[in-house]
């Protein structure tokens, strides 16, 4: 039986180099069983991270995408 789990990827990086601060991808939560609510979680996360790169980096920026993965994903669950 294959197993389809929801996968979020958020990285945080400086909009005018490109410089990449901060980078993950983890297996949401059981309670997080859709795109919207991976989004959701990947957006307030993204907020803050960003906020804290900010206040050296003026132009940090944030991108969140989340996808379905079946069984047997390489990801350990965070």
């Amino acid at each position: 039986m294959l197993t389809a789990i929801v996968v979020l990827h958020l990285a945080v990086h400086d909009a005018n180099t490109g410089l990449l601060f901060y980078e993950t991808q983890r297996v949401m939560p059981s309670y997080a069983t859709s795109i919207a609510a991976c989004r959701a979680t990947g957006v307030e996360k993204a907020r803050r991270l960003t906020a804290v790169y900010r206040k050296t980096y003026p132009n940090a920026s944030a991108n969140v995408d989340c996808e379905w993965r079946r069984g047997g994903s390489p990801i350990d669950p965070a």
